[in-house]
Order: C-alpha cells, then sequence, then structure tokens
C-alpha cells in the first residue's frame, strides 16, 4: 500500500508533513529546527547541541526531567534528540493512540523551556564529558579531523559540539538569544508518520504551534571554498588519480545540498 504524505503550512509559516501508515501501531513525531553548528558564530560554536540537552530538563508545565521522559517512556514510548552542522531534531515515538501526549510534550519542550541557570551548570559537565569521549572513538576523531581539512576554519569545518573550552563560558543569556534568533515557525518542520490522518494531526498541532511569534531567521555565512594547496606537477599516477575521483561532488556542493534538505 502507497504511503501518504500531506503537507500544511500554518498561518505563522511553521509546516507540518504527515505519512499515513496505517499498519503500524506506532506514530512518530520529529520536529525540525533549521539550525545547527554551521549556523554559529565562533564564541557560541556548540550551543545548539547545548541547547538540544537543555530542552529536555524542565519546562513550565513539567518542570522536572524526570517528568517529559515520564509522559512519553510511561507511554510505553522513547525520545531523544540530535543536532548535526544544518539541523536540529527533537523525536519520539510512541503507541498510535498516546499522538496526543507525545505532540504536547514536543510542543511544550520547544516553547516552554525554562533554560535554569543551575540546570545549564549541571549539564554543562554531561555536554564535556560527551565532547571528551569523542576523543576516546577513532571513527568520531576521524570525523571531525576529515570536517576540519575539508573545510578548514569556518563554522562548517567546526565540531557540532564545539569545544569543552567554549562549552565552559556559555551562560543562559546566550540560549535564550539562540532560540530568539532561529526557533521561528518558518524554520521549523513537524514531521508525523505512522498510524495517523493529517486531519487528526493538525488538529492537535495546530492549537500547540499557531501562537508562535513570527520573526527574520538570520541569514547563514556562505560556505568559502577551501583554498587549492601547492602541489607539484602531476605525475602520470597522480593524473590516473585526479581523473578518477573527478566525478566526486565538491564539498560545496554537497553543503548546498545538505542545506536545502535541512530547511
Amino acid at each position: 500500500m502507497a504511503e501518504s504524505i500531506q503537507i500544511s503550512t500554518l498561518p505563522n509559516g511553521l509546516r507540518i508533513v504527515t505519512t499515513a501508515m496505517p499498519a503500524t501501531q506506532a506514530v512518530s513525531v520529529n520536529l525540525f529546527v533549521g539550525v545547527g553548528s554551521r549556523s554559529e558564530p565562533q564564541r557560541l560554536n556548540g550551543i545548539t547541541h547545548f541547547l538540544e540537552h537543555m530542552v529536555f530538563k524542565g519546562t513550565d508545565k513539567r518542570p522536572e526531567a524526570i517528568m517529559i521522559a515520564e509522559e512519553i517512556e510511561g507511554a510505553g514510548g522513547t525520545l531523544n534528540a540530535y543536532t548535526n552542522k544544518e539541523f536540529t531534531c527533537y523525536w519520539n515515538i510512541v503507541p498510535y493512540d498516546r499522538l496526543a501526549t507525545a505532540l504536547d510534550v514536543t510542543a511544550d519542550m520547544l516553547l516552554h523551556s525554562r533554560l535554569e541557570q543551575s540546570e545549564i551548570d549541571r549539564e554543562r559537565t554531561v555536554v564535556q564529558q560527551e565532547l571528551k569521549r569523542n576523543h576516546d572513538s577513532p571513527g568520531a576523531w576521524a570525523g571531525r579531523l576529515i570536517g576540519t581539512s575539508v573545510y578548514g576554519a569556518q563554522p562548517p569545518g567546526w565540531d557540532v559540539g564545539g569545544s569543552v573550552e567554549l562549552v565552559e563560558e556559555m551562560q543562559r543569556p546566550d540560549f535564550v538569544s539562540h532560540i530568539s534568533d532561529w526557533y521561528h515557525p518558518s524554520n521549523i518542520v513537524l514531521s508525523v508518520a505512522g498510524n495517523t490522518s493529517h486531519e487528526r494531526v493538525m488538529s492537535i498541532a495546530e492549537p500547540l504551534f499557531r501562537d508562535m511569534p513570527v520573526g527574520e531567521i538570520p541569514s547563514v555565512i556562505p560556505l568559502r571554498p577551501p583554498s587549492p594547496a601547492r602541489a607539484s606537477p602531476p605525475t602520470a599516477a597522480t593524473s590516473t588519480s585526479a581523473a578518477s575521483s573527478s566525478a566526486c561532488p565538491s564539498s560545496a556542493a554537497m553543503t548546498a545540498i545538505a542545506s536545502r534538505c535541512g530547511s
């Protein structure tokens, strides 16, 4: 049976995408925000990832982290989030009859996080330990080195999580400013897939998100192509190697593709 995909846009610009999958007994709620580490100033490199941690730490309605987790896990579901260079995703999966709970928790985390300084200070150590663990993972460390080598000293070449030193300096006003800049409805996509209908998702989601204030999204710093390396005259072997790799897309093209997917 073909999957049915429908897209609606709220008056404030937030897009809602649904994929009906009636054979499953679950629904997956994914909220994408079009901001990743590429959009950060160097002083705040890593704040998008740090903020991803913080929205789980309490809201006005659910002031403790355990209350957020219990809403989803108590319904038989799971929740998490991830950040990359282009976007942030907050997601949960629940039984299909708990869709309203899943959407309410997602909206509450997005719109009403308390971002208490005491919680920021407590979570800071967790984020720093996560960064340090990457040094112990050859695959993760190699990925960081490749990114730096390809893109150089500019946002796409920086680590998604920033550094231990930069994370140490981040304070509550930095998080509030980051949300104010990037967390606008026109920069957000809510995607729901599973045993539900577009009409049901809209009836629940629209009241939750329709009052989000509209704002202008900052421009992203354009990618600077890396400077060509000074090289010796090519030999027959290097010419053959260059020819075999000429079909690979450029880093700029790959970034442009990723940017379109993230928006």
